[in-house]
């Protein structure tokens, strides 16, 4: 499948979408504001999808799109499986840990003619089981923006491993791209904001609720565990416990408790962590950090240049992105340090 004819098929599939009305298919109020907020961008949307769908399958050795076995993982709203489907891939397993996020999926895909035909509600754990417990042999798997909220790598790519078939091909992407000096600033503002500020709870509709920064969720489990600390432990503990799920805060507790010593911060970067759900807000990751994770559970890891939005309305954020993507494809052993986002592709052979 050439790289042409994918995105011919996202022309296509683009106008679907626009013509789609949303709002009387039976979407979730989260699905719907999903639908806009991901329509509003559609054309950088479907050109990340582009490319992630052809570095999957430039790999899968030439097989009949209709023969092959392709995951959406972490799909929300499931436009990369939509774009998949387009293009003719026979099986898409639709995986996302949100129910609302699968319930649309299959609303959405139905109502374009372009069914999913599994639905996988969970974690990757989840996924792995009903994957190994019907047999499905799987080709590719797609994953965008979710790899920086994973909890653990390494149980991660062992879930991955342990997916059936005799090869896989995975491209992740993370704007979470620490080797770009802007955008690791601008994540360490986006650490700042959870820790400090709260989050929002609408990405539409906005709303702040400062209860769940990081540092107020932090003291709370601290308090509930040890009502008899005072400050400044309690201050103390509450930033050194940074990047910690609830169990190992408690066990900080517990330690400075036995010793009177606060124990020493872990996280050596600005990473911050929600504790109870143990998911990473925008984790920061070095490169070489995700390909020996990925080298434990037998996969090879390959950077893959990423590109800029040049969709934008504004004339000179428009010329902006096309310099920028002249200047990653001119010097492609900087690609990391210039590309907005970080692009992997993972190949297991069994």
């Amino acid at each position: 499948m050439t790289l042409t004819f994918i995105e011919a098929q996202a022309v296509i599939l683009e106008q679907k979408l626009r013509e789609l009305k949303a709002d009387s298919i039976g979407l979730t109020e989260n699905g719907l504001s999903y639908y806009r907020f991901n329509l509003g961008k559609i054309k950088f949307n479907n050109q990340s999808n582009v490319q992630i769908l052809f570095r999957i399958l430039e790999k899968v050795n030439g097989r009949d799109p209709s023969e092959l076995c392709l995951i959406d993982h972490g799909a929300g709203i499931g436009f990369w499986g939509l774009l998949a489907r387009q293009c003719g891939i026979g099986n898409i397993i639709c995986h996302d840990i949100s129910d609302d996020m699968i319930h649309d999926c299959r609303i959405l895909s139905e109502n374009l003619g372009l069914g999913f035909q599994h639905y996988v509600r969970g974690d990757i754990n989840d996924l792995k089981e009903y994957c190994v417990n019907r047999n499905l042999v799987v080709d590719g798997l797609a994953s965008r923006n979710v790899i920086e909220h994973v909890n653990d790598l390494d149980i991660f790519f062992s879930f991955l491993r342990a997916l059936p078939g005799e090869s896989l091909v995975m491209v992740i992407t993370t704007s979470a791209n620490i080797h770009n000096p802007a955008v690791h600033w601008q994540h360490k503002k986006i650490h700042s904001f959870y820790e400090h500020q709260g989050v929002h709870t609408d990405m539409m509709k906005g709303g702040l609720d400062a209860s769940l920064s990081g540092r107020n969720v932090r003291k709370k489990i601290i308090l509930e565990h040890a009502p008899q600390i005072v400050e400044p432990f309690i201050s103390q503990l509450v930033t050194n416990t940074r990047g910690l799920e609830e169990k190992r805060i408690i066990e900080a507790v517990d330690l400075y408790l036995k010793t009177g010593i606060v124990p020493p911060l872990q996280e050596e970067l600005s990473n911050t962590m929600e504790p109870y759900s143990g998911t990473w807000v925008e984790r920061l990751v070095p490169f070489e950090m995700y390909a020996e994770a990925a080298a434990r559970h037998h996969f090879k890891t390959e950077s893959i240049p990423g590109f800029y939005n040049e969709y934008y309305l504004s004339l000179g954020a428009r010329m902006a992105a096309r310099f920028l993507n002249k200047l990653i494809r001119l010097c492609p052993s900087l690609h990391r340090n210039f590309s907005p986002f970080l692009a992997m592709r993972f190949i297991r052979k069994k």
